[in-house]
C-alpha cells in the first residue's frame, strides 16, 4: 500500500536538530505509519547524524526510511532527492530545523485526502518564524496558500517541483 504522505527531512551536519525533529515526527505520525512514510535523506554528514538515524531507523521499528549520500550533492538536489524518493502520493520537505505547530500534521493530511486533493500540486507552509527563546512572530497573511495546477509561480508555470524551483532560481541543471 503507497503511503499517502511522504514527511521528507533533507540533512547535512545538524544531528541535534535532526534529533529533535525526528522526536517530532514519530510522535505525530503516532499510529499512522499506514498513511505516511518518513524519510531523511542524510547528505554526507560528518558529525552524529548517521548515528541519530540509525537510532531513530531502530526506534520506529525500520519504518523511517534512512538514505545516506555517498558525498554532499548540495541542498537543493538534496531536497529534489527526496520528493524523487518519496513513496508517498505527497511530499512535505521538512527541514531539520523546522518549528511545527501541533496539529499542522493532522491539518496536512485533511488537505491532501479531501475531496479537492487531486487539484493539490504545491502547498506552501512557510508561515512564521521562532526567535531563539521560542517566542512564534510574523505569521503569513497568505498561510497557508493552495495552488492548484496551472497556477502561476514566480512566472513559472508548476507542472513539478522542479519547475518551481527553476522559477525561483534554486535550481540549475
Amino acid at each position: 500500500m503507497t503511503a499517502l504522505l511522504t514527511i521528507a527531512i533533507p540533512t547535512y551536519n545538524r544531528a541535534k536538530h535532526l534529533d529533535n525533529q525526528l522526536n517530532w515526527a514519530v510522535n505525530a505520525i503516532a499510529g499512522r505509519w499506514d498513511k505516511i512514510e518518513l524519510m531523511v535523506s542524510d547528505n554526507a554528514s560528518s558529525d552524529e547524524t548517521p548515528e541519530i538515524c540509525q537510532k531513530w531507523h531502530a526506534q520506529t521499528g525500520g519504518r523511517a526510511r534512512i538514505i545516506r549520500q555517498p558525498r554532499n550533492i548540495g541542498l537543493i538536489r538534496n531536497c529534489l532527492f527526496c520528493i524523487e524518493e518519496a513513496k508517498g502520493d505527497f511530499v512535505w520537505t521538512v527541514s531539520d530545523d523546522d518549528h511545527i505547530l501541533e496539529g499542522t500534521l493532522d491539518w496536512i493530511l485533511n488537505k491532501v485526502s479531501g475531496d479537492n486533493s487531486e487539484q493539490l500540486t504545491f502547498l506552501h507552509l512557510n508561515a512564521c518564524r521562532s526567535s531563539p527563546e521560542g517566542i512564534i512572530f510574523n505569521v503569513s497573511s497568505d498561510y497557508p496558500r493552495l495552488l492548484p495546477i496551472g497556477t502561476q509561480v514566480a512566472q513559472a508555470e508548476v507542472r513539478s517541483t522542479r519547475d518551481i524551483c527553476i522559477g525561483h532560481d534554486y535550481y540549475s541543471g
